[in-house]
C-alpha cells in the first residue's frame, strides 16, 4: 500500500518498513527546480538485511518515475544507495548540499 510518496512494507498486520519521498527545491542560477528527495527509509531491526529496504527503494523510485520525476536526491549510506543509480551530487554535478555531509 502507498500514497504518492510514502510506501510501507507490511507483514501480516505489522508495518515492518517505510520509505518517504518529499518534495524539495533546488536553487539554481536560472531559478528554482522542484524535485523529490528520499528520506527517511527504515526497516524494523529484526527485518533488516533481508531485502525490505531494497524493495522499498525500487518501488519508491518507480512510483516517483510514474509521477514524472526525472531525478531523486538522497542523504544516506554511500555503500547502499549507489546500487540504485545514485551518484555523489557535489563531485559529479557540482551541487552543494545545505547540510554538512560527505559528498
Amino acid at each position: 500500500m502507498y500514497s504518492e510518496r510514502s510506501l510501507v512494507a507490511v507483514k501480516e498486520a505489522d508495518i515492518i518498513g517505510h520509505i518517504l519521498f518529499s518534495q524539495i527545491f533546488i536553487e539554481t542560477y536560472d531559478g528554482v527546480i522542484t524535485t523529490i528527495g528520499l528520506a527517511p527509509m527504515a526497516a524494523k531491526p529484526e527485518f533488516q538485511g533481508i531485502g525490505i529496504g531494497t524493495a522499498l527503494v525500487k518501488a519508491g523510485l518507480e512510483a516517483c518515475r510514474v509521477l514524472g520525476y526525472s531525478h531523486v536526491f538522497v542523504l544516506g549510506h554511500p555503500e547502499f544507495y549507489p546500487k540504485f543509480g545514485f551518484l555523489p551530487s557535489q563531485s559529479t554535478f557540482g551541487m552543494e548540499c545545505p547540510y554538512p555531509v560527505q559528498d
